[in-house]
């Protein structure tokens, strides 16, 4: 597997060939023009940027849908202001180019850091069902920590 570009490193200009989760695609007309183009709105754990492919549409957007990874080919480039994928190619990712820890949003603290804090809440709350069942989420913490 070669090594993931996340959307929050991309610069303009730079080559893109990665894979990213479609969160949303949308198959519009052009406006000057007959055909379609393929609007996508691709996401990883560090954020999310729209792609647009022009060409060999009828074609591609039937690949993929909604949920899925995808293997992206294309070029970044800033289009009224924002950064977006030029998409060249794209296909469905095979298993051995996705690392699904790659599509979950995580945190920046520390994990220690966060189970201490949320200790400290629990500690402080008025006794109730709800009280109990955080404590025992708290002394749980081989499986949600």
């Amino acid at each position: 597997m070669s090594a993931k570009q996340f959307i929050n490193d991309l610069k303009e200009n730079e080559r893109v060939e990665s894979p990213f989760l479609i969160k949303e695609k949308n198959l519009l007309r052009f406006r000057n023009k007959k055909g379609q183009y393929l609007q996508v709105l691709l996401a990883d754990c560090s954020g999310e940027i729209e792609g647009r492919l022009w060409d060999k549409v009828d074609e591609l957007e039937k690949l993929f849908h909604n949920g899925e990874i995808i293997f992206v080919k294309g070029t970044a480039l800033f289009y009224q202001s924002n950064l977006q994928i030029k998409i060249e190619d794209l296909r469905k990712a095979s298993a051995d180019e996705v690392a699904l820890s790659c599509f979950v949003p995580v945190s920046s603290r520390p994990l220690n850091e966060m189970h201490e804090e949320f200790i400290a809440m629990v500690a402080n709350m008025k006794k109730s069902p709800l009280h109990c069942f955080f404590l025992f989420l708290s002394r749980r913490k081989q499986l949600i920590w």
